[in-house]
């Protein structure tokens, strides 16, 4: 008899709502799917044959039972071509990730985890100026010297600038890719991924290892998506250099939906509309000016964080 494990019946599901017969007739979001699995997590085998109608039991099951053949025996390729997978069932599942709504049902990743990975984004534009360089350099030092991790996209401009700094200092540095982490998206993002894990980081990517990066519309954006892991996995977004059209925009927006502070330079806030009218209408976005205003911020948020996380493990002690 065959024994799957839980990732085996997790892209099975998924392949299911490829196929439209998650819920008969559409597909749903990953989030919808993550609840599913979570909510079922002790009796995922159980669940995944319940999902079709009741009175179809013999025709759904035949059919079924071989689309997890099949899903198992791709898991297993991967697995054997040195591909390492984590789902949301297991205890090193990035547990920030858990408190967004987009989080994945699973992640492939290269490097080495981390509980309770404290960090932050260092994000901006593609095309920066020597000044949004110099200040990309000197966020990634406030990181740096209150041990953060940083965290970026492996894009070219401000994220590589970020993963630079850590490499070239020794910091630990975190990357999501906006495609599978066997088809990466840029010479940069090649030339980074072996550099990050060799330097104890960790790349993530929440598609399959041969997906190209997608960037249709919202729902399905891969970058967008990307983003927002980006967003769930740190504690603050720092935004260095953006323009009016930027990318990084969605970023801000996902961290202000996920409840997540933000920091933009006046490099931002100064040439950008949205910035201004993010800053007007949302108390969760600082805007910094100077070295000491940045360092002070970043400070006063790690207190905040390091706080909150105190109280969240207190919380779990059993008084005897």
């Amino acid at each position: 008899m065959t024994i799957y494990t839980d990732a085996d019946y997790i892209f099975a599901l998924l392949s299911l709502n490829e196929q439209k017969l998650y819920n008969v007739g559409k597909k749903v979001s990953w989030c919808e799917i993550t609840l599913d699995i979570l909510h079922h997590r002790d009796n995922l085998a159980d669940f995944y044959f319940e999902i079709e109608d009741e009175n179809s039991v013999l025709v759904k099951n035949k059919a079924y039972q071989d689309i997890l053949k099949t899903t198992a025996e791709q898991v297993k390729n991967w697995l054997e071509d040195n591909l390492h997978i984590i789902t949301v069932l297991d205890d090193d599942f990035p547990q920030q990730l858990l408190d967004i709504q987009e989080v994945p049902p699973y992640l492939f990743y290269e490097g080495v985890l981390k509980e309770n990975d404290l960090g932050m984004s260092i994000i901006g534009a593609r095309e920066c100026s020597s000044e949004g360089e110099k200040v990309a350099k000197v966020a990634s030092g406030i990181l740096e010297k209150y041990g953060l991790t940083e965290i970026g996209g492996l894009a070219m401009g401000i994220d590589t600038i970020g993963h630079n700094f850590a490499l070239n200092n020794k910091m630990r540095t975190v990357g999501f890719l906006p495609s599978g982490i066997r088809n990466l998206p840029n010479n940069q993002a090649e030339i980074l991924l072996p550099q990050i894990v060799k330097n104890g980081g960790c790349v993530f990517s929440q598609f399959k290892p041969y997906s190209a990066p997608f960037m249709k519309g919202v729902a399905t954006n891969t970058y967008y998506l990307r983003n927002a892991l980006m967003s769930g996995y740190g504690i603050c977004s720092i935004v260095i250099e953006a323009g009016e059209y930027s990318g990084t925009k969605h970023q801000v927006g996902r961290a202000i939906n996920h409840g997540r502070p933000v920091i933009l330079t006046n490099l931002v806030y100064d040439n950008t509309q949205w910035g201004k009218e993010f800053v007007s209408k949302y108390k969760s976005i600082t805007v910094v000016s100077s070295i000491s205003e940045m360092d002070e911020k970043v400070k006063e948020l790690l207190s905040i964080e390091t706080s909150r996380s105190a109280k969240i493990n207190l919380s779990g002690l059993v008084m005897t």
